[in-house]
């Protein structure tokens, strides 16, 4: 095929018209139509900006390489990470290296490759003497996919590539900066590269109010979706692997309690009713009992909180002390008679 049939291929598959087309490369729609007809070829200086519009290879447009792009790219990756080994870390590190950057100038235009030879570009600058050549290198290429790339995965990436390589770098304003503009990925990664920043900048007590601050939402996180998950097995009449899992739940819900054991309270006798139930309809009456004494027993706490600030219930998060921990508390009047309510359902079992 003829680098115009190419071209036109590829506008019909990216649902463009030829009038579009030309408007995004800034020519004539005469001039697109000529190209596709045969009657005249795209000059030089326009080809890679073709190529990157279309996000494929200058080779594809000439009709070398048929093939998906997004497929070439990805064997590419794969025989780069799957290159031998040797007794030579530094050496395969830079034989990765080599390989990648060739490939690119193949493919200028693959957001993908060019974020994976940053990543090995940002392990070199760990690794070999030129650590501000190979940092500065894969800076650009995170800043050249963040200039020209719309896909919100890339872009975070980048983002999140260059918060690594500030860190590396002792630019931990930069790091944080680029770590704030990630909006999609893995909350926890976030959260231990800030920590990794905030470490590195000796700023400790950042570190501690992020560290409290990530404990305490994984602790909410936890309890509450575990709870959930709970209730779900009982409600299957799994009641067996129920009452496994209510056993496992009042372990995270007390993994603070060295720290101050009026943390989740409500939440504890939640899962302590919830497990009573379920031992109730497996007919085990001691156990059963067990699980209401105790329930009753945290009711009986609860009703002596004072304060439901967090830094007041628990030794573990002073640096959140403005924050209220708010799991259903109520005044001991309603504590009384929500418990006595849930006690009576069991008075016909255990009697």
């Amino acid at each position: 095929m003829t680098i115009g049939e190419n071209i036109r291929q590829l506008r019909e598959a990216s649902q463009l018209t030829q009038a579009k087309l030309a408007e995004k490369l800034g020519v004539t729609e005469q001039a697109a139509s000529k190209w596709e007809n045969g009657n005249n070829s795209p000059d030089a200086g326009i080809i890679p900006r073709i190529a990157s519009l279309f996000q494929v290879s200058t080779d594809r447009l000439f009709g070398f390489r048929l093939g998906s792009y997004d497929a070439e790219i990805a064997k590419i990756i794969g025989e780069a990470d799957k290159l031998p080994s040797s007794k030579d870390a530094v050496a395969d590190l830079m034989q990765r290296v080599d390989f990648l950057a060739a490939a690119l100038i193949s493919y200028p235009n693959s957001d993908k490759l060019k974020m994976h030879l940053a990543w090995y570009y940002s392990m070199a600058a760990r690794n070999v003497d030129d650590n501000a050549g190979y940092a500065n290198k894969a800076t650009q290429l995170c800043h050249e996919v963040l200039d020209t790339s719309k896909d919100t995965s890339i872009r975070d990436e980048a983002h999140f590539m260059l918060s690594r390589i500030y860190c590396a770098t002792q630019q931990p304003e930069k790091a944080l900066a680029e770590l704030d503009k990630i909006t999609t990925g893995n909350d926890y990664q976030q959260a231990i590269a800030r920590a990794t920043i905030l470490f590195e900048a000796s700023d400790y007590s950042a570190l501690q109010k992020h560290v409290e601050k990530a404990l305490w939402e994984c602790y909410l996180a936890m309890s509450m979706s575990h709870f959930l998950h709970c209730n779900a097995l009982s409600n299957q009449g799994k009641y067996a692997e129920a009452i496994a899992q209510f056993d496992l739940h009042d372990k995270i819900l007390s993994l603070f309690d060295s720290g101050g054991g009026n943390l989740g309270l409500f939440g504890k006798m939640n899962c302590q009713l919830q497990r009573a139930f379920a031992l109730k309809n497996l007919g085990k009456k001691s156990d059963c009992t067990k699980a209401i004494e105790i329930f009753v027993s945290l009711g009986e706490r609860a009703k002596t909180v004072a304060s439901h600030k967090l830094s007041d219930l628990n030794k573990y998060f002073p640096t959140l002390a403005g924050e209220e921990y708010v799991d259903g508390h109520m005044k001991a009047a309603e504590i009384d008679v929500f418990v006595a309510t849930f006690k009576g359902k069991f008075d016909d079992f255990l009697s």
